[in-house]
């Protein structure tokens, strides 16, 4: 077939992780390297990231907040109901002619994928839970120890194609990269003497400015350094910028930082969200303490911890973090141990499986 038309529907929000809308953009990418075209379709929350699709050379269609004549159960995160997405949603996919449609959304959810599949466009859904029911052609769950097993019970149709599993983690090429150019002593060194803040682009309830207070009351060991990451959408960046500006140890801060790979690459260990960056820090080998910043988080965390690949606390026990901290702080052995267990999670190249398997798929259903 000719290379395949793919619509993303995904937004960023105050109440919706940018991670989503990353893994998106990594995946058009690669459905571009290979020949397809892209387009996003993104609804206008407060918080959105269509800018930063745009800045990406992406086509971007953007919906409208339409709540009038509202025929389903509104809901706060979509800004509207299932059934006024779906509506607004085929409006931009007819214009489109796509192949397939790419939804992830926490929002959005088995009677939004009826409705465009009604429509006899294939759906791929991406989430992160195994018991949300979905009418989907293909599913995609990255999440490390997921398997598609779990998807029994009727949770997904019979037919439907389940990728699952960190092997298919949507991570940009720079990570795969990188990792490959690491010799093995520069993956066995974790002796860079800095250490990563990234607690997720939003970072909506301020948790960046409860690490660095932590960070202050552990006094680092000199030569030490911070590095902090937050989206420019981000609504307390401009209070972390005053923050950093008074800490004791020096301190960056990357805003929209395009090279993750360079800064995961030369630091020690991070203190991040239990998001999708995960999988980035594992493809480089970075040991990490995580905090779970929403509930479905919960069950990622604790695999990596199982995995042997991070520590885990909670938000605000600032006790338990300090302790984390001067634990990695000192013990280059454990750092070593944990950057190995990371390397074992994902090795970077799931966004090239991804995008090859929907082409496969595509391929499979015209020649049917």
């Amino acid at each position: 077939m000719a290379a395949p038309k793919v619509v993303l529907r995904v937004d960023a929000s105050l109440h919706l992780a940018s991670g989503h809308v990353m893994r998106c953009l990594t995946l058009a990418k690669m459905i571009r390297q290979q020949g397809g075209e892209c387009t996003f379709v993104c609804r206008e929350l407060e918080g959105n990231m269509i800018k930063v699709l745009a800045a990406e050379h992406m086509a971007v269609k953007v919906l409208t907040n339409r709540n009038q004549d509202i025929c389903g159960d509104f809901d706060a995160r979509l800004g509207t109901t299932q059934e006024v997405d779906a509506a607004q949603t085929l409006a931009v996919i007819s214009q489109t002619d796509a192949d397939i449609v790419v939804v992830d959304h926490y929002a959005l959810g088995e009677r939004w994928e009826e409705l465009i599949g009604a429509k006899d466009y294939p759906v791929m859904a991406i989430d992160d839970f195994t018991d949300r029911p979905h009418a989907c052609d293909i599913l995609l769950n990255q999440n490390l120890g997921v398997t598609a097993g779990h998807y029994g019970g009727g949770v997904v149709p019979e037919a439907c194609e389940i990728m699952a599993g960190a092997q298919y983690a949507l991570l940009r090429p720079e990570f795969a990269a990188h990792r490959a150019a690491m010799t093995n002593n520069e993956k066995a060194d974790h002796s860079r003497r800095n250490i990563l803040v990234s607690m997720g682009g939003m970072d909506a309830q301020n948790a960046t400015d409860w690490v660095l207070q932590v960070l202050q009351s552990c006094t680092l060991p000199k030569g030490w350094n911070v590095s902090v990451v937050l989206g420019s959408s981000a609504p307390h960046l401009k209070s972390i910028e005053a923050a950093i500006g008074s800490l004791n140890f020096g301190a960056e801060l990357h805003i929209d930082a395009r090279n993750m790979a360079e800064l995961m690459a030369r630091s020690d260990f991070a203190i991040g969200a239990s998001g999708s960056t995960s999988w980035e820090r594992c493809a480089l080998g970075l040991p990490a303490i995580i905090v779970s910043l929403a509930p479905n988080q919960d069950g990622l965390a604790q695999a990596l911890v199982d995995a042997g690949a991070a520590k885990r606390v909670a938000l605000n026990d600032s006790r338990a973090l300090a302790d984390e901290i001067e634990c990695l702080l000192s013990d280059g052995v454990q750092r070593n141990a944990m950057a190995c267990a990371a390397q074992d999670v994902t090795d970077g190249l799931g966004a090239q499986r991804v995008a090859s398997r929907i082409a496969h798929f595509l391929q499979t259903t015209e020649d049917g």
